[in-house]
């Protein structure tokens, strides 16, 4: 019997749409002119839905209403959902609290880790100053090492940040009927990592500029160059914020309890932008200066360690690729095919306002994968710059891996974080 309602509902939806198509077709012109496509969309959903609900009776109903979803009422199924921040985001007063006490400390942690390491020939060539460079512990590379391979990695960085840039746009541009509560959350992601690329590329352009034109130690004790290499280690602790901001954006996109495989909580952006800036301010004033000037590029790299921690977990909290147990179908049981029937007709019930959710079995392992080791490549540079002096390898030499090293791992994070949002797109066209 519900299998025959069902067919009954699908081919007079048929039936009825083919007639409202022939015989409306001015009138939906007029109102696609005259009305935003999101309240069309609605409009559709809602008639769609009077339609089917007026094809079955009310005992059965009102039994689909409880079983399919007993978190919803009647009314509630022309109402699309939509998540709140606020109340999914970690307070504002735990937040600020937070924000007040990680930051001063991570700066803190930079400057002594180097430091820690064992075996690390780090207190060799760590000498802190403040942006003042003396003769003899002062050593600032000026071949065509260090500063081509710069201006190589800006160019990448730039296309990525540009390309992320395009992706936030197609998905705001998105028609209203595919769009979900949770697509400005997509949207936010593609920001904070167009952002998180553009920092990038300014870095090393700044970088690439001082190690071309800076040639004397007379010149690197003038305010230009402070001006340009304070740009460009404070993109990088800057670009701290933005790693921080891709994570809670995810969090919030990929919100779902049932795929959960460990609690993260949801930090809002404001909290990583307070940390951005702080660590940024820090730069300026020289609390992450040295007279090797390589040196405050790992500092502010190690700031990084709080924002790539958090995005790192909220990706291996979620259970991704991993696809929804169907009931089994057989022939034979009666049972499991009325259960399919029952789920035929509240599917057809809910039909497109049931809202587009994130796509969890999207994400593939080999992005997440991807995602981990990018934002985790550049780790080993810290405790390996000493090491490669030490040996005596030439520092423009030693300039060039660390470039290549940062390309990778750059590349990396714009990568799988383009594939991640690309899935969702994928999903929703």
């Amino acid at each position: 019997q519900l299998f025959f309602q069902a067919y009954r509902i699908e081919l007079y939806k048929y039936k009825l749409a083919k007639h409202f198509i022939v015989t409306s077709q001015t009138t939906l012109i007029n109102k696609r002119k005259n009305k935003p496509r999101k309240e069309e969309g609605n409009l559709q959903i809602s008639v769609d839905k009077k339609l089917t609900m007026c094809l079955i009776d009310k005992p059965m109903k009102e039994k689909l209403v409880e079983n399919g979803n007993n978190s919803t009422t009647k009314e509630s199924w022309t109402k699309p959902t939509s998540i709140d921040d606020k109340a999914l985001c970690v307070s504002s007063w735990k937040s600020s609290i937070l924000a007040v006490t990680i930051a001063p400390l991570t700066v803190i942690f930079a400057n002594w880790f180097p430091f820690v390491i064992p075996y690390t020939h780090a207190p060799l060539y760590y000498s802190s100053t403040n942006y003042v460079y003396e003769e003899g512990l002062t050593r600032f590379d000026n071949s065509p090492f260090t500063y081509v391979t710069d201006y190589i990695v800006a160019l990448l960085m730039a296309y990525g940040a540009f390309d992320m840039y395009k992706i936030r746009t197609r998905i705001a541009s998105r028609d209203g009927s595919i769009r979900n509560s949770r697509s400005h959350y997509l949207e936010a992601t593609c920001t904070a990592t167009s952002g998180m690329l553009a920092f990038y590329a300014i870095s090393v352009v700044a970088g690439g500029l001082s190690h071309q034109f800076f040639t004397s130690l007379e010149m690197m004790n003038t305010i230009y160059y402070k001006i340009m290499w304070c740009i460009t280690v404070g993109c990088v602790t800057a670009a701290a914020g933005s790693i921080g901001a891709i994570g809670s954006c995810l969090a919030l996109y990929f919100h779902n309890p049932k795929k959960m495989l460990f609690t993260v909580p949801i930090l809002p952006t404001s909290f990583w932008v307070y940390l951005g800036g702080y660590f940024t301010v820090v730069c300026f004033c020289g609390g992450i200066s040295f007279h090797r000037p390589a040196c405050d590029i790992f500092i502010a790299g190690t700031m990084q360690f709080v924002p790539t921690a958090y995005t790192i977990a909220v990706i291996l909290s979620r259970q991704f690729g991993v696809k929804q147990q169907h009931e089994e179908k057989s022939t034979q049981d009666h049972s499991e095919v009325n259960s399919t029937s029952k789920n035929t007709v509240m599917d057809a019930l809910k039909g497109s306002n049931k809202e587009s959710g994130p796509d969890f079995t999207a994400v593939s392992l080999h992005t997440r994968t991807l995602f981990v080791f990018g934002f985790l490549a550049n780790a080993p540079l810290l405790p390996a710059y000493p090491e490669l002096l030490w040996l005596g390898l030439d520092l423009g030499y030693v300039n060039m891996i660390l470039h290549c090293n940062l390309a990778i791992a750059w590349g990396l994070q714009y990568i799988s974080i383009k594939q991640i949002c690309m899935s969702q797109l994928k999903k929703d066209t």
